[in-house]
């Protein structure tokens, strides 16, 4: 039985460069008007709370503007005693207004919030349901970020009759800068733009006003969150491979291939047009550091004498070299090409099989142990 240790390196990993971005809210002094149809916050108005959950994203190096990175859902509770027929989230009157975000989104993103990230935004959806308790209308609401406003008749509304579903998503908005300073960048999506939700008349054309015209909402986010650039990664970290049992007469006649068993060492890497990566691996002996041989030695738990474990690709016995990170050996000068990927799931085939290591006629029977340790290399 042979146990097998995989071990992926890639390149060097990405860094972030945080920048903290002031969002704006245009403000709109308007003439009065007692006949203007509008919806304001009704008074002791309550926050409403969204919960986000700190995450890491992984970040794929070539994927298009505009293109999600991760979308995600919380619920978003209202916070406040007042809840009663009385006291409504919004009041709308003379004929209704419109329901919709208010703040600065990125230009030609599509309702797409800056996050202090370049190149990284978010966009909000806020879905759940508006009950107009004057007329006894139970509205469902579905509000993008930067979309058209909703309309609203007469009427006051509450908004936390049933709990809104929160999503955010995000969204790479421009070049997302890269270099090997430090392996992920962090922000907290408390600072992301979203303040609150404006309500105002039919004709408004302002998404900004007074206090009194806009129902506060606030992230709650704690932690922050950490972009990591996406890499390859190797699926079968730690594999056991059991190797087919063999009688002492194989040896003695000679024959080829004792106990040949397969295996496959298995990779993923993120897709995209130009992510096709060259694949290649090093072979290394967990048992006796700096084997430059073609034959496992055997662990001390072994019984077994006079016998190795030989791995083959194509065919042929792969040459061990020292572990990469190993400092008692040294350090590869090359490594075996085993193919390209681009995106997807890979799968290196291998297979093992016994050698006699003193002579066919000084095998001694008993139980063949060995470790080794694969690193896979891409570019």
């Amino acid at each position: 039985m042979s146990l097998f240790q995989s071990r992926l390196i890639s390149p060097a990993l990405a860094a972030w460069r945080k920048r903290l971005m002031l969002l704006g809210v245009l403000l709109l002094t308007l003439l009065p008007a007692l006949a203007q149809a509008a919806c304001v916050n009704a008074s002791g108005r309550y926050n409403t709370l969204l919960n986000v959950v700190a995450r890491s994203v992984r970040v794929q190096a070539d994927l298009a503007e505009g293109a999600s990175l991760g979308a995600w859902s919380s619920t978003a509770v209202a916070s406040g005693a007042q809840r009663s027929i009385n006291y409504g989230l919004i009041n709308c009157t003379g004929g209704g207004g419109s329901f919709g975000w208010m703040g600065d989104a990125v230009a030609g993103a599509g309702g797409v919030y800056p996050t202090g990230v370049p190149g990284i935004g978010i966009r909000f959806r806020l879905s759940g349901i508006l009950v107009d308790q004057a007329h006894g209308v139970v509205m469902p609401v579905s509000l993008e970020s930067g979309g058209a406003r909703i309309p609203l008749a007469d009427g006051k509304y509450l908004g936390n009759t049933v709990p809104w579903i929160f999503t955010y998503t995000l969204v790479k908005t421009g070049p997302i800068a890269l270099n090997a300073v430090k392996p992920y960048a962090t922000f907290n999506l408390a600072s992301a733009g979203l303040e609150n939700v404006w309500v105002g008349g039919d004709g408004d054309t302002v998404q900004g006003g007074a206090a009194s015209r806009y129902v506060p909402f606030s992230l709650s986010a704690p932690g922050d969150w950490a972009l990591v650039p996406a890499t390859c990664f190797v699926t079968t970290p730690v594999m056991t491979v059991p190797l087919n049992s063999a009688l002492l007469r194989f040896f003695q006649n000679n024959e080829q291939n004792i106990g040949l068993t397969p295996f496959n060492v298995g990779l993923t890497c993120p897709g995209g047009a130009q992510s096709l990566k060259r694949v290649s691996m090093l072979l290394s002996d967990n048992v006796k550091l700096g084997n430059s041989s073609n034959t496992l030695a055997l662990t001390l738990d072994s019984t077994a004498s006079g016998v190795g474990i030989q791995v083959l690709w194509q065919g042929a016995p792969v040459q061990f070299q020292a572990d990469p990170t190993d400092t008692t050996g040294t350090t590869p000068a090359s490594t075996l090409a085993v193919g390209t990927i681009s995106g997807g799931s890979f799968n290196i085939p291998l297979s093992a099989r016994y050698i006699a290591t003193e002579g066919n006629e000084n095998v001694e029977v008993g139980t063949v142990n060995a470790r080794m340790t694969l690193t896979v290399y891409y570019d």
